[in-house]
């Protein structure tokens, strides 16, 4: 059995009124989490895309990952040069 040397993190909870609010064009976007918040681990935000709506341009956090869940609909990423799709009608869920 391997042992986890990492240092321990502490549980982040953000209510829904408390989340940083930024209105965009055809999204809402919600800072749920930044990478200071989670020791560097990951930055986390709630995006309500509209149907068709473009989401961020390509980009790469140096800091920390971004996790994607999607709740409906279905979303496109571009994976370096991979085009992949997530979502309830993809078959992919998450």
């Amino acid at each position: 059995m391997t042992s986890n040397t990492a240092p321990a993190a502490q549980a982040v909870i953000v209510r829904h009124e408390h989340a940083e609010l930024l209105e965009l064009p055809a999204a809402a976007f919600r800072l749920l989490a930044d990478s200071g918040t989670t020791q560097g681990a990951l930055g986390v935000n709630r995006l309500s895309l509209g149907t068709g709506a473009d989401g961020a341009k390509p980009h790469y956090h140096a800091r920390s990952w971004e996790l994607f869940y999607v709740i409906d609909g279905t979303m496109e990423f571009l994976l370096d040069d991979r085009l992949s799709i997530a979502g309830l009608r993809s078959g992919r869920h998450g």
